[in-house]
């Protein structure tokens, strides 16, 4: 009574504390749906600057990314969308896909029939080389190789027979490089390095061109170590690395940790800005208008306004000119950053610098408007000016436009637009990048005899499946679809994608590298190389770790929705010589096989799966069997414990990690628990192998 007293004397103005009391003043609140509203103003802002921009056909292409296009690329971009369209249109036609002039077959035939006629040793080398090169360029590295190892058979034998010591020529060793460092085949790439002397009569570090074509080669596939190597000879012998070379080692460097913590992002922004700093104050080589771009995006990653990063490209020591190629990657590092109004106010300065637009801001723009809080409008919205913007250039749509487009797309009208894509694709990567995307998409729909298709065509055709999503666009179009990588469950699905490409930095301060330009803390890592060592077969990837995060045979094998589908891929796998599980090759593409089963419903697959693998079976690979067995509505509890005693006999539950058992004894928690027989559980079960339940049923 007496506190209903006080609250009405409160209230009346009674009590003297009455005149102490103030209203909270009121606050303008900005929850999601406010941000969301100001990033909609800020989007429609900047893609209005930037509509407003003059067109420039000279920099279309160059900004783009786009460089000339050669005949072999054409053929092999027209091969590409014939495939796409016939299977789009019937599954059936998976039998009679034909092979193309670039095909495996076909370059080991052409080489074969150049080595054969009557020119001169050193003609039908040099042409051989030539076919090869076309092959790199079509994006088909496996193809160049069947056409280089029969040139270099051919040498060999040709001095068995005494014809003498017949030189394998700069640009058939040349090529040879390039070829095993897109193949991933570390060991024979450091073998031929080492025989350069015996092959041209010259030291590695007197052939520049050749060493700074093989730089870059090593560089664009991640092997700095080797690419600082290389720089390093260079500068002993009085020679410097070509242009190309240090952009390739520079947007390698910016590549390999855009995805990592905000730490490993500056630090990788640091060392790429040193490889310009050092071309800009040596003009040895000078930078070109590439180097230009990637200082920019560097540069963007320290400064996330406008206004700074203006000030830092004006510094003394850093100078970056001002051109169309600059002013692009400005505005595009701008968004990149999530600084929507700063990258209008970039785009303002350009029309007041009057520099005109090219695609790259727009791809840039392209990718936040598709990004997780956005919708199919917005990212329509801005894929219309893009194209706009490249009609009015002449310039054709790039497959990362397409795949970002993917990204907030129905499922039904994904074809389509895949078909529109590769029937508009800019070069011969985009190409791969498409049909890799059409596996994915086929497979997510359960289309697996589709998918299973194009995968046989493009083994067939030489390209490089372990490694079709490099860049990760096709993870980033498909990761709502696709699950995470086998072993790593506890992370969410819409994350996998970006943390999986989450590496520190690649092998910085190595070797003589440092005595040319600084290269930060000076931290070596060796991990990517061993791993390129052991991973060097077709396939592709090493046999005891995880796929990797732009495999094409992981992610189609993850996206399966039935068993048959699975086993479709899976039959593909081991006609292709990519998996064989009773010799272990491609031991974890056994593992994602095996859990597309378990998360399809078909244990038994698993199980004959895992039976096939014998000694070669990882942890993980039972510890997914036991999961599924005890997820089951009724689970096969006799199937788990057998599973659980093959392990145990195996030495696999000895070898397993920490948080593979903590999921193994969880799995069989849960089981036990469903059926009402915990005291099933005991480690005395795990430890005797689960005795009298050994065999498999």
């Amino acid at each position: 009574m007496a506190a209903f007293v006080l609250c009405i004397a409160v209230g009346c103005g009674f009590c003297p504390a009455a005149v102490r009391l103030r209203a909270a003043p009121l606050r303008r609140s900005v929850g999601p749906i406010a941000q969301l509203a100001e990033e909609l103003v800020d989007l429609r802002s900047t893609l209005e600057a930037l509509e407003a921009l003059p067109h420039h056909d000279s920099v279309a292409q160059a900004v783009g990314g786009l460089a000339e296009v050669s005949e072999a690329d054409i053929d092999s971009m027209a091969a590409a969308c014939s495939v796409i369209e016939a299977l789009a249109m019937d599954e059936r036609a998976g039998a009679s896909l034909l092979e193309s002039s670039l095909s495996v077959a076909s370059m080991r035939a052409s080489a074969k029939r150049i080595l054969a006629t009557n020119a001169p040793n050193a003609a039908k080398l040099e042409t051989v080389a030539e076919l090869a090169e076309q092959a790199l360029g079509a994006h088909r590295p496996y193809a160049a190789w069947a056409a280089i190892s029969a040139g270099v058979a051919r040498v060999d034998r040709w001095r068995t027979k005494g014809d003498g010591e017949v030189p394998l020529g700069r640009r058939m060793f040349r090529v040879l490089l390039r070829t095993l460092a897109a193949t991933r085949n570390l060991a024979e790439f450091e073998l031929w390095l080492g025989r350069t002397e015996a092959e041209l009569g010259e030291a590695v570090n007197a052939e520049p061109e050749l060493l700074s074509d093989a730089m870059a080669a090593v560089a664009e596939v991640g092997w700095e170590q080797h690419a600082l190597a290389m720089n390093a000879s260079l500068a002993d012998a009085g020679f410097h690395p070509s242009t190309k070379a240090l952009n390739t080692l520079m947007s390698a460097r910016l590549a390999s940790s855009e995805l990592a913590g905000e730490e490993t992002r500056q630090r990788g922004a640091t060392r790429a800005l040193d490889a310009f700093v050092h071309m800009r104050l040596t003009r040895a080589p000078p930078p070109d208008r590439a180097s230009h771009a990637l200082a920019v995006v560097a540069c963007g990653r320290r400064k996330t306004s406008w206004s700074s990063l203006r000030n830092l490209m004006r510094r003394p020591w850093l100078k970056i000119p001002w051109n169309p190629t600059s002013a692009n990657a400005a505005v595009g590092a701008l968004v990149q950053a999530g600084n929507l109004r700063a990258a209008s106010s970039a785009a303002k300065y350009l029309a007041e610098s009057r520099m005109p637009a090219t695609s790259m801001p727009f791809v840039e723009l392209l990718r936040f408007a598709s990004g997780p809080r956005a919708d199919h409008a917005e990212t329509s919205q801005v894929f219309e000016a893009l194209e706009r913007r490249l009609g009015a250039t002449g310039a054709p749509l790039p497959a990362r436009a397409v795949l970002l487009l993917l990204r907030r797309t129905r499922p039904p009208a994904r074809q389509a637009l895949l078909l529109r894509g590769a029937r508009d694709c800019a070069t011969a990567a985009d190409a791969a990048t498409l049909l890799g995307a059409a596996v994915v998409n086929w497979v997510s729909q359960g289309q697996g005899a589709r998918a299973a298709a194009v995968l046989r065509w493009m083994h067939a055709e030489g390209y490089d499946a372990a490694h079709a999503d490099s860049c990760g666009w096709i993870a980033s179009a498909f990761c709502e679809q696709l699950p995470p990588p086998r072993g790593v469950a506890a992370l969410p699905a819409a994350r996998w994608a970006a943390d999986t490409r989450s590496t520190e930095p690649l092998h910085g301060g190595a070797g003589g590298g440092a005595a040319v330009w600084p290269e930060g803390n000076g931290e070596t890592s060796g991990g990517d190389d061993a791993a390129a060592r052991a991973g060097g077969a077709r396939g592709g990837v090493a046999g005891g770790g995880e796929a990797s995060g732009g495999c094409l045979w992981s992610m189609a094998l993850r996206a399966c929705v039935s068993v048959e589908d699975a086993m479709s891929l899976g039959n593909v796998l081991e006609s292709s010589g990519v998996l064989d599980l009773e010799a272990g090759t491609g031991r974890d593409l056994g593992v994602e096989l095996l859990g597309a089963c378990c998360a399809c419903g078909g244990i038994d697959a698993a199980a004959v799966i895992l039976r096939r693998m014998g000694p070669y079976a990882p942890p993980l690979a039972y510890v997914l069997l036991v999961e599924a067995c005890c997820a089951e509505e009724t689970p096969s509890m006799a199937l788990a414990q057998a599973t659980v005693g093959a392990m145990g006999d195996a030495g696999a539950l000895r070898a397993a990690a920490v948080p593979e058992v903590v999921r193994l004894y969880v799995a069989l928690i849960r089981g036990f628990g469903a059926l009402a027989q915990l005291e099933q559980v005991t480690p005395d079960d795990q430890r005797r192998g689960a005795a009298g339940r050994r065999t498999w049923p």
